[in-house]
C-alpha cells in the first residue's frame, strides 16, 4: 500500500449527500471530532485537497473551505512546501472523554450550593402549554380578543416608531408605566405616579430584582405557610433562608413572624387574595405588617397575581394603597389577566427605590419588547383592557359554579370545594387521608393538571387536598376532566 493511501486511511468521513447540512461543513465537523477525540494526533500529516476531493468524489473547492475553517480554529496548520498537518491541541481535565475512554466522576460537585438549593426547590415542570383542564393560574386564553390585538399589533408594526425598535428605557415604555399608573390607582387604590412603575418580563423577574436588591446571601424571609411554591425556588435561587409563617382565615399570622424570626427584614405576602388557601389579609394584620416594616426597616413585597378578579363588590385595594412608610413593594403581571406568552408584568417600587431597581432592569436584560409594551399600552388606553377584564369576571364566575357543580356530581364528599368570591383556582380538601401527590399524578396520567395542596406546605404541618384551576376549561371540557379527577381519586383510594 502506498504511503499516499495510507494517509487517505487516516480521515474516515462519512459524507451524506442528501443531509440539508452542506458537505463541506459535514468534512469540518467530522475531522475536527477526529482530533479532538484523539484518533488524529498533533503532527499527523492530512491529506492534501486534491486527495480528498478525489477519494471521496467532491469539488476540491469544498474540501479546502472545511480546511480553511479548520486552520482558523487552529485544528490543523500547514507550511509551503510542507504536508498540512494536525495541530498541538491542548486537552482539559473535563472535557468530554475519547471514545472507548472512561474517566473516574469527578469528586466535585457540578453545582454550586445555592445552585443545588434551587435545583432541589421544586419537582419538575409539568407542560401544560397544550391547556390541560384545571391547571392553577391559567387564564381562558381561548376568550382572549386575538382579532383585536393583532389588529393593533399590526398597526404598530406597519409604521413603527425608531425608538421601539432600538434600545428602550429600563423602566419600560413611558405611555404603558402612565397606563399601569393609572390603572392600579383606580382599581387597587395604588399611591404611585408612573416614575414609580417598573415594566418587568413576569412577576418572577420582579420578586428576584427585589430579593437581590434588598437582601444579603443567607438573610432569612418570611414566607406565607401554605404559600406559593415557586417562591421557594425564587428564594433559593438568591441564597435565602425560607421562613414559614402560618396562615389562618385572616391571612399572614404576623404576631407568629415576629416570634419565628425576630431578625428577619423581608416578608412575602399575598394579601389581596392568599395562595393558595384565598384568605383575605385582614385590616389589623395589615396594619401589623406595616409597623413591623416601618419598626424595623423591613420590606414587604406584596405579590397581587390575580386580585382583580374579584366576584363580590369591587376589588380589594392594594397593601401598598395604606402604606405610609414606603415600605411595599408591588408586584402584578398581565399573565393571568391577558395571556402568560405576553410575559409583561411590573413594579410599583417605593420612591426611594426606583432607582435601584432601574439599575438591576438594566443590568438584567436590559428592558422588555418595546412594540409588545406600546400594543398593550393601546389595549389599555382605547378602553380593551377594562372591557375584558369585565367579560372575565363574569365568565370565571360562571365557570367556577359549574366546577363546583360537577365536582359535587362527580366526587361528591369526597373532596370539600367551598366556592371563592375572587381568584382562578378552588381549593378542595379530602375528608379522608388520601395522598394528595399520588391523586395528582393519576389525574396528570388522564389528561387533567392538579396541584398537591401539600407541596404548597414549608412547614411539617401539612393538609391534603387539591388546588384546582377553573377558569381556562370550558363547560364540555370542565364535565369531562372532573370525571377524570373522580377516577384518580378513586384509583388512588
Amino acid at each position: 500500500m502506498s504511503k499516499h493511501t495510507d494517509t487517505l486511511t487516516l480521515v474516515d468521513l462519512r459524507l451524506e449527500r442528501n443531509s440539508p447540512t452542506p458537505l463541506h461543513r459535514q468534512m469540518y465537523v467530522q475531522i475536527r471530532d477526529l482530533i479532538v477525540d484523539g484518533r488524529l494526533t498533533a503532527g499527523q500529516p492530512i491529506p492534501s485537497s486534491r486527495a480528498i476531493a478525489s477519494t471521496y468524489d467532491v469539488s476540491r473547492s469544498t474540501v479546502v473551505v472545511a480546511f480553511e475553517q479548520l486552520a482558523m480554529e487552529g485544528y490543523i496548520n500547514g507550511r509551503v512546501g510542507d504536508a498540512t498537518r494536525v495541530a498541538e491541541v491542548l486537552r482539559s481535565e473535563t472535557e468530554a472523554p475519547r471514545r472507548g475512554i472512561t474517566r473516574p466522576a469527578l469528586n466535585r460537585p457540578l453545582l454550586s450550593q445555592r445552585g443545588t438549593t434551587l435545583a432541589n426547590a421544586g419537582g419538575a415542570p409539568r407542560d401544560i402549554s397544550q391547556l390541560v383542564p384545571f391547571a392553577p393560574g391559567m387564564p381562558a386564553i381561548n376568550a382572549f380578543p386575538h382579532a383585536l390585538w393583532g389588529q393593533l399589533s399590526l398597526r404598530r408594526w406597519r409604521k413603527p416608531d425608531a425608538s421601539l425598535l432600538s434600545y428602550g428605557e429600563s423602566a419600560g415604555y413611558r405611555p404603558l408605566r402612565e397606563a399601569i399608573a393609572g390603572y392600579v390607582g383606580a382599581t387597587r387604590g395604588a399611591r404611585c405616579s408612573a416614575d414609580q412603575v417598573i415594566i418587568v418580563n413576569g412577576s418572577f423577574q420582579a420578586i428576584e430584582m427585589a430579593l437581590r436588591l434588598l437582601s444579603n446571601p443567607d438573610d432569612p424571609i418570611l414566607l406565607e405557610d401554605p404559600g406559593y411554591a415557586g417562591m421557594r425556588g425564587t428564594a433559593a435561587a438568591v441564597g435565602l433562608r425560607a421562613v414559614p409563617v402560618p396562615v389562618d382565615a385572616e391571612g399572614f399570622r404576623v404576631d407568629d413572624a415576629i416570634r419565628a424570626c425576630p431578625q428577619a427584614r423581608l416578608a412575602y405576602v399575598t394579601p389581596s387574595h392568599q395562595m393558595p388557601t384565598g384568605a383575605i389579609l385582614s385590616a389589623s394584620r395589615r396594619m401589623q405588617l406595616l409597623a413591623w416594616a416601618q419598626r424595623c426597616k423591613g420590606w414587604i413585597i406584596e405579590d397581587d397575581y390575580d386580585g382583580v378578579f374579584r366576584y363580590r363588590g369591587q376589588p380589594l385595594a392594594s397593601l401598598q394603597g395604606i402604606d405610609e412608610f414606603n415600605r411595599v413593594i408591588y408586584v402584578s403581571t398581565f399573565s393571568k389577566v391577558l395571556v402568560p406568552a405576553l410575559r409583561l408584568a411590573y413594579v410599583v417600587a417605593p420612591p426611594d427605590l426606583v432607582d435601584a431597581f432601574m439599575a438591576a432592569r438594566r443590568f438584567s436584560d436590559r428592558h422588555s419588547p418595546g412594540v409588545d409594551q406600546a400594543v398593550l399600552t393601546d389595549f389599555m388606553e382605547q378602553g380593551h383592557f377594562a372591557r375584558h377584564l369585565r367579560r372575565m369576571r363574569s365568565l370565571y364566575e360562571e365557570r367556577q359554579a359549574l366546577f363546583i357543580k360537577e365536582a359535587n356530581l362527580a366526587i361528591g364528599d369526597d373532596l370539600v370545594i367551598d366556592p371563592s368570591p375572587a381568584g382562578m383556582h378552588l381549593v378542595g380538601r379530602f375528608r379522608r387521608r388520601v395522598d394528595d401527590t399520588k391523586v395528582a399524578a393519576a389525574a396528570w396520567e388522564l389528561g387533567v393538571s392538579v396541584t398537591p395542596l401539600s407541596t404548597f406546605y414549608l412547614g411539617k404541618s401539612k393538609q391534603s387536598g387539591l388546588v384546582c384551576g377553573f377558569t381556562q376549561a370550558d363547560a364540555r371540557a370542565t364535565r369531562a376532566a372532573m370525571q377524570a379527577l373522580a377516577q384518580a381519586i378513586r384509583r388512588v383510594g
